[in-house]
Parts: structure tokens; C-alpha cells; sequence
């Protein structure tokens, strides 16, 4: 580790192999993260952008920068400057020379080695790292894993006009994200059934107001400062891909890092009418609008060239994200757990009451199964939306962890301040327990 000083704005380093993490300029603010940039060895030490971003980033980062790797570090704050320190179980190449450059230092001079484990907090939160062998929830190969809380951001029905001021109330009562839902028209009467009720009834009326997704999340970014802001899930094949990566792309840069996409290909066909798009092909479209999104997000975009969408040599899409936005896959069918595994993750959705885990770890199995198959091996990011109160989300939420979710989504009342903070309480104390078990029946006699 670097630690650099250009123009009196402390920067931090991370060198391992051929890739570096930089750090940006510090946030003048005590419970925020700098923003977190990728460079090959050899690129000029170009300062990111500063942003609120969560500490579960700056670990999906680090892991990035050395794939299979498990570091351990924390946080600082000292002056409202925030320096985060790292370690890796092996030893990291030293960093490349920076020609004598003032106020450069190496990793660990003067400091105690530090046993090798990993320590989440909320950002600006330090919080004592574990024992790896201490109880808590694992991932199936037997890891410790943390848990996000997120909580759901109504943008339709009563509480859509109050988006800004809910986003801002649950950011306060400790959730680490915010999820929206999408909807671009309502019908009457709708014949498609909705996947998510047993009478495949919708849950809205006619005039239910619904704040388009990503202005939604515009929104919620521009009123919050540390939580990460996604889409539980969007249509994407309802939207050209170009401009929907120009517009998360801006909103992920004017926000520091902390734009989500979950991706579903739809339910509604009279959605799909009303805007043109053949419903038969919303799940080929929604792969490809995928490959269309990153290509854009890195800038200078490559030439695609798909069934459905086709993008020429010599295009430029900026602002690029400041870092690389995380996709989730919703959906419980198989080619929806299929995609999960290609992407970053999976956005299921279930009741709280009545919530058949054998499900949930049959879908998790499916998307672990999926991931391999593709050769993603790094980090993942598995939601689940679980409708109910939080003492029931509490009450199934071992379980959960147990089958490999790593985020949960969760109902919480905004409205009331102080419970919305016990309730975020409560359910990360749930997500420490172990799993429930059956009780042991009694031997014969």
C-alpha cells in the first residue's frame, strides 16, 4: 500500500500484480468512503471521484483487484479524512516506484501484521472484526459472509410524491440500500398475471401513481450520501440500452458509485404492446440490452453488433460509471437463474410468511450452478425482496443467509424514524444467528 500526496490531497494505493486500486480524494465528511477507481500498472495516479460509497464496494473492489483473494482491512477516520488500510493473505508485489515522490510510504512500516480477516462496517461505522471461527451466518463452502440490509423505496401508490424525503429517512435509520420497482403504464382491465400473488392478481388500481424507475433513483441519489440505490427490478427491454446506460451512467456518476441495476425481462404484456416491442422476445432483449450497457459504461464503446441492437465502431458514451455498476437478474424461472449466474447476482422475491426455504436454496443452487458454468468465480451480490414486517423478514432471515442470500430487502416504515432504526437493528442482529433447525426427535426406547 501507497499512500501518495498530490497537490496536499492525500491519496491511497493498493498495488498487487499488475492492477492498482486508488483511492480518491477524501470526502470532507466523517461517515463517507472516497470513491474507489481501477488503473493498470503504468497509468498516471489520477485522483477518482469522490463519493459516498458503501464498504461492502470497497470489498467487491479489492477482491476484483486480486481475484480469489480475501482481504482483510478497516477504515480510519481522523479529521474528517477517511484512509483505509488493506492486507492480503499472501504478500502483495511492492509498489512501483513513484521516483522519490514525497510522502510515499510502504505497506505495514511501522505497523503490526494483522491476522488475516475480513472487517465490514457501515461506512464510517468501524465495527471490531470477528473471529473467523466465531457463529454467524456462512456461505455454503462454509465462509463468513455479511449481509446488506436493504429496504424497499416506495416510488408508486400513497407514498410516491414523499420518494425524496423517504429515501433520506431510511439512508438515516442505517440501511445499507434502496430499492425501486418498475412500472411504466397501468391497465384496466390487466390479463396478464402478475407472477407474485396466487391469484395472479395485480396489487394496484388504475389510478395508483408510479415515478418512472430511474428518475426515481435521480432522485433518491441526489437526497442520500452513503446508501446505493437500485431497481428491484427494471424492464430493460422496455428501453432502448443506449439511453438507459447514459442515463444510469450519469446517475451513478453524479452520485459517487452507487447505482444497482437489477434486470427482469417483464411480465406485462400490455406493457410491451404500447410500446412496440414484441413480448416474445423480452428475454433475448434483456441479454442483450446486458452486453450493451457494460460496452457503453466503459466509455469508448465497442462495437456490438446483436439481433436486436446494434451499436457502430467510433461511439463514445460519457460519463463512464465510476465504477463498474453491479447487474442482478430477477426472475425464478431457469433461464432467470441462468442469467443471475452470468451476472453479478439474483433479485428474487418472496413473503415473509409462508416462505418455503427449500425454494430459496434450490434457487440459489441453481444461479451457484449457473455462475460456474460461466466462469464467474468473484464476488457476488444474491437479493432477496421479502415482503412482510420486519419481525417476520427477522424470523426467516438465518435461514436465508444459510442458503447463500448475501443482501436482504426489506419493509420498513420511514414514517417512524426511530423504529425504522431498531428495525435495521434487529434484522442485522437476525442475520448474526444461526439457521433454525429442526428439533431432534427422541431416540427409541
Amino acid at each position: 500500500m501507497t499512500t501518495l500526496g498530490r497537490g496536499g490531497t492525500p491519496l491511497v494505493r493498493f498495488h498487487c500484480g499488475d492492477r492498482a486500486v486508488l483511492l480518491a480524494e477524501p470526502c470532507v465528511c466523517g461517515r463517507t468512503l472516497p470513491a474507489m477507481r481501477m488503473f493498470g500498472r503504468g497509468t498516471d495516479q489520477l485522483p477518482g471521484r469522490a463519493g459516498a460509497v458503501s464498504p461492502y464496494v470497497v470489498e467487491e473492489m479489492l477482491m476484483r483487484t486480486v481475484p480469489g483473494a480475501d482481504p482483510w482491512y478497516h477504515v480510519e477516520l481522523r479529521d474528517d479524512a477517511v484512509t483505509l488500510f488493506a492486507e492480503w493473505p499472501a504478500a502483495a508485489p511492492a509498489a512501483r516506484r513513484d521516483g522519490g515522490r514525497r510522502g510515499t510510504r510502504r505497506a505495514g512500516r511501522g505497523r503490526r501484521a494483522r491476522p488475516h480477516r475480513r472487517h465490514l462496517g457501515r461506512a464510517g461505522h468501524a465495527r471490531p472484526p470477528a473471529h473467523e471461527d466465531a457463529p454467524g451466518p456462512r456461505r455454503a463452502d462454509g465462509e463468513p459472509v455479511s449481509v446488506r440490509i436493504g429496504a424497499k423505496l416506495a416510488n408508486f401508490g400513497p407514498d410516491a410524491p414523499a420518494l425524496a424525503e423517504a429515501a433520506a429517512a431510511l439512508e438515516a435509520a442505517g440501511v445499507d440500500s434502496l430499492w425501486l420497482s418498475d412500472r411504466v403504464v397501468t391497465v384496466e382491465p390487466t390479463v396478464s398475471p402478475y407472477p407474485f400473488t396466487a391469484d395472479g392478481s395485480v396489487p394496484w388500481t388504475d389510478g395508483t401513481p408510479f415515478v418512472e424507475a430511474v428518475v426515481g433513483m435521480a432522485v433518491a441519489t441526489a437526497h442520500t450520501s452513503r446508501v446505493e440505490v437500485g431497481t428491484g427490478v427494471l424492464v430493460a427491454a422496455l428501453r432502448h440500452p443506449v439511453l438507459l446506460a447514459k442515463q444510469l451512467a450519469s446517475i451513478d456518476a453524479l452520485a459517487g458509485g452507487r447505482v444497482l441495476l437489477g434486470v427482469g425481462p417483464g411480465w406485462m404484456a400490455e406493457e410491451f404492446d404500447l410500446v412496440g416491442v414484441p413480448f416474445a422476445e423480452r428475454a433475448s432483449r434483456t441479454d442483450e440490452a446486458v452486453e450493451i450497457l457494460r460496452a457503453c459504461w466503459q466509455g469508448a464503446v465497442p462495437a456490438v453488433e446483436g439481433k436486436h441492437y446494434t451499436v457502430p465502431d467510433g461511439v463514445f458514451c460519457r460519463p463512464a460509471p465510476p465504477r463498474e455498476i453491479p447487474v442482478l437478474a430477477g426472475g425464478t424461472s431457469a433461464a432467470a437463474l441462468r442469467r443471475a449466474g452470468r451476472l453479478d447476482g439474483w433479485y428474487g422475491y418472496v413473503y415473509a410468511e409462508g416462505l418455503d426455504t427449500a425454494g430459496i436454496v434450490a434457487a440459489m443452487d441453481a444461479v451457484r450452478a449457473a455462475a460456474a458454468e460461466a466462469g464467474r468465480t468473484g464476488p457476488r451480490r444474491d437479493a432477496l425482496r421479502v415482503v412482510g414486517t420486519p419481525a417476520a423478514t427477522a424470523r426467516v432471515l438465518p435461514d436465508l443467509v444459510a442458503a447463500g442470500i448475501t443482501e436482504v430487502v426489506a419493509d420498513l416504515d420511514w414514517r417512524r424514524p426511530e423504529q425504522a432504526a431498531a428495525d435495521v437493528a434487529m434484522l442485522r442482529e437476525a442475520a448474526t444467528r444461526e439457521r433454525s433447525r429442526p428439533a431432534k426427535e427422541a431416540p427409541d426406547e
